[in-house]
């Protein structure tokens, strides 16, 4: 720190930030205390506690002063009548102004020079506001270094802070004016942003209820779909629990899951379970909970998956009544329905729309079987799927490759539930056909990509065009400096 800084600092902050002239002139003002009974007793003693006081009071004040210098904020210390006090070393790095361009200077005549003309006026009611003794609101600023450079949004973003320093009485004396670059905080808030609103869209795509508790099982997140079934705007959702979306016993049941998945640390899958919807309707939910934990492996909370799975459900219940109902239920699904034996994998059950989805009639379909609809190259992957819900692993097997009869392709969602039908263990496969969403999705993802392309063009021929300017400007200032040799030598 330079001695004009420190002298400014020892005068107006009562920080003595030097050493045995600034202690021995404190010292000799001060009237002298009447010397107690322990220093008649022990004059030595005394005298060596007293040094020590002395030492680290010398100790605190370098302190404070090597503080100030290394702050990474911008700091401007300023009298109450105006006047610049001091300013650390990271404020002249950020305006490239140095210390005696500002010590001394009217913060008013300081302030026209470093703000930027649109925020000065915002600015000066801010130092109006702070020379009468009262705290301004932090500011977001824009800064004009002394090279003409703006330092703002855009660049790096300045948010100034005042603090007062107080006397000994209570009353401010030095206002001290910090200037912090929150650039990197700024920068980091937008990808944050950006991230928090692509996980958002990708979790609204799914028709699964999803969301995230914390560990008292109130509502942090959820998807649209989580949403729209309780019909509570998604962006009041948050703090809320079970008890005030579902009727006390199902929030009850869904409480004590949580506590056992939060409890345990250990998920529970495929839990069949009942909730009434927005309008009164009781219908079947298969849930997964798994923990959430923190970056020191605490379970700090859960996250639930939903799949309405009260279509599955109501055929469970029409096969269990009688194979007339069922069929009946069955037969009038919009959605394909194929009941296929696990072990040999033969159709044992079609209904309509599975055969208009296939082009075959229903005999056709019952001398085939699972490896006979989808494609020959995709046939692992299919029977994985099926195996997998065979086994109850999962019951949704998304983006199914299917063939028809006449050797075109359509994609499927096929959700699956198993069955004992005439002693044999089944698949009971609803097939959703999701060709043309598919294909909305693929010629939305050509359509972004063309616009790629077409802007990526738009850069490189602006970037060719401004190399050529630059290129121009070069050979106009050599063919000038070769004029001005050739008149020299003239």
């Amino acid at each position: 720190m330079k001695a004009k800084k420190k002298k400014a600092l020892s005068e107006n902050l009562g920080v003595r930030v030097f050493a045995s002239r600034a202690s021995a002139k404190t010292a000799s003002n001060r009237p002298k205390a009447s010397t107690s009974a322990e220093e008649k007793r022990n004059p030595a003693n005394a005298k060596l506690v007293k040094g020590k006081k002395i030492n680290l009071k010398r100790e605190e004040e370098l302190l404070k002063a090597a503080v100030f210098d290394a702050m990474g904020d911008g700091v401007i210390l300023f009298s109450m009548n105006g006047k610049i006090i001091a300013v650390n070393p990271a404020l002249e790095k950020m305006t490239g102004y140095e210390e005696s361009e500002m010590v001394g200077k009217d913060a008013a005549d300081l302030a026209q020079k470093l703000i930027k003309s649109e925020d000065l006026k915002k600015a000066m009611n801010d130092l109006g506001t702070a020379l009468k003794g009262k705290v301004p609101l932090p500011r977001t600023l824009t800064l004009i270094t002394k090279d003409g450079r703006e330092v703002s949004i855009g660049g790096d973003v300045i948010v100034s802070t005042t603090y007062f320093i107080k006397d000994e009485k209570g009353k401010p004396s030095v206002m001290m004016l910090v200037f912090k670059n929150i650039t990197e905080r700024k920068k980091a808030e937008e990808v944050l942003k950006r991230k928090t609103e692509q996980q958002q869209a990708l979790l609204s795509s799914i028709p699964a209820f999803v969301y995230l508790k914390d560990a008292e099982s109130k509502y942090i997140a959820v998807n649209r779909a989580f949403a729209e079934k309780v019909n509570v705007p998604i962006d009041q959702l948050a703090g809320k629990t079970a008890y005030d979306l579902f009727p006390k016993e199902q929030a009850e049941h869904f409480h004590a899951d949580d506590k056992r998945v939060m409890s345990s640390g250990k998920p529970v899958m495929n839990i069949e379970e009942k909730f009434t919807d927005a309008e009164g309707k009781t219908k079947w939910a298969s849930t997964s909970k798994v923990p959430y934990f923190d970056e020191k492996g605490k379970v700090v909370g859960m996250v639930g998956i939903s799949w309405d799975i009260t279509e599955r459900k109501l055929v469970e219940e029409v096969l269990r009544e009688s194979e007339k109902k069922y069929k009946l239920f069955l037969e009038s699904s919009a959605d394909g329905i194929l009941i296929a034996d696990i072990k040999t994998r033969k159709f044992k059950y079609v209904n309509p729309s599975i055969c208009r989805m296939f082009g075959y009639s229903k005999e056709e379909l019952k001398r085939i079987g699972v490896n006979d609809i989808h494609p020959k190259d995709e046939l692992e992957h299919v029977i994985s799927e099926f195996d997998a819900q065979a086994r109850g692993e999962k019951t949704l097997a998304q983006n199914i490759p299917c063939l028809r009869k006449d050797g075109t392709i359509f994609y499927a969602d096929i959700n699956t539930t198993k069955a004992l039908i005439d002693g044999r263990e089944c698949n009971i496969g609803f097939f959703r056909d999701i060709t043309e969403r598919r294909k909305a999705e693929e010629e939305k993802t050509a359509a972004n990509k063309r616009r790629i392309e077409e802007l990526e063009k738009l850069y490189d021929a602006a970037v060719g065009r401004e190399l050529e300017m630059i290129e121009l400007k070069e050979r106009i200032r050599a063919l000038e400096l070769k004029l001005k040799e050739i008149t020299r030598k003239g």
